[in-house]
């Protein structure tokens, strides 16, 4: 019994450990995130927040180029006018929710920047890059922020969208689509 206690314990100490993080693993520990990536994550957290119902998200559409903020619901097919409603009290308030007036477009703060904008700023300095300073670049970046409103068909279990009411961050106008 002692040998073989023992020659468990001097294969155990002989033999090298393999572990650690596989391919997979490797290949996500190894991508940095950007500004984009951690700002969109800030954002997602404002939002769910704001609004923990609904399912909200928010996503870079790459074809777009766009920063989307998307949230929803259940479509009511009683009321389409009501649902219409609905999506404009929503983004209504969520450029609110970003210190933007959602009567004129135009960003409440001194700098000229949405709350939204400001969360993919770095924290307590400000970078330049290619001779362009970030309070320049966050206004541009502003530029790309779009409010949607989806409602799903939940009645067939389908979930297929029927209206999408969509507007710009810095806007006034609410476009619906069916």
């Amino acid at each position: 019994m002692r040998r073989t206690v023992l020659f468990a314990l001097l294969i155990s100490l002989a033999s090298p450990a393999i572990a650690g993080p596989d391919a997979t693993s490797k290949r996500f520990l190894s991508q940095p995130a950007s500004m984009m990536d951690f700002g969109i994550y800030k954002l997602q957290r404002e939002v769910l927040e704001q609004m923990p119902s609904g399912y909200p998200n928010v996503a870079y559409d790459w074809d777009a180029d766009a920063i989307k903020v998307t949230r929803h619901a259940p479509f009511d097919s009683q009321s389409v006018e009501e649902n219409e409603r609905l999506c404009r009290v929503w983004i209504f308030g969520m450029r609110r929710f970003a210190f933007v007036d959602p009567e004129t477009g135009s960003p409440f703060s001194s700098t000229g920047t949405s709350r939204f904008a400001e969360l993919f700023l770095h924290a307590g300095f400000e970078t330049t890059v290619d001779g362009v300073p970030d309070t320049e670049a966050i206004k541009e970046l502003d530029k790309k922020f779009v409010l949607e409103m989806v409602f799903l068909d939940d009645e067939d279990g389908s979930f297929a969208p029927v209206l999408t009411c969509r507007g710009a961050l810095l806007s006034n106008k609410v476009a619906i689509e069916d």
